[in-house]
């Protein structure tokens, strides 16, 4: 059993690094849990970003909670925001992703100025427009 879970485990990141995109969330979730690997806060937020580059919706909500709470990464509000817009707007229609994302930037623009939140927009618009 352990040798097979070695190769899954091979090829997961094999898969991860050609862009698979549920191979990297499990990777990130691993690393974030410590399921497997030893826990690494920084190594799983690389994997949740390179999930959100290729427009994971999940990819981006969780890259934006390590933003929002400084974990892996350093604590930055107007990040945290952006990637949460990207999120929603990868999201596919009424779907669990788009729900928490939507829910998760209501309670960020109780908390971040407007002239914050209009950065983090223009920069998730310049973004967007970017990928298409």
């Amino acid at each position: 059993m352990g040798q097979n879970l070695k190769a899954a485990d091979r090829w997961y990141r094999r898969a991860a690094r050609h862009g698979y995109v549920p191979a990297q969330l499990r990777l990130a979730r691993a690393y974030e849990e410590g399921s497997g690997v030893t826990q690494n806060d920084p190594r799983a937020v690389s994997w949740y970003r390179r999930a959100a580059y290729e427009r994971s919706a999940r990819g981006a909500l969780k890259l934006a909670s390590a933003y929002w709470r400084g974990r892996g990464i350093p604590l930055d509000r107007v990040e945290a925001y952006r990637w949460y817009l990207i999120a929603r707007l990868n999201a596919r229609p009424h779907s669990a992703s788009a729900g928490e994302a939507a829910n998760r930037m209501a309670f960020a623009r109780l908390m971040l100025p407007a002239s914050k939140i209009a950065r983090a927009q223009h920069v998730a618009w310049v973004a967007e427009r970017k990928w298409q």
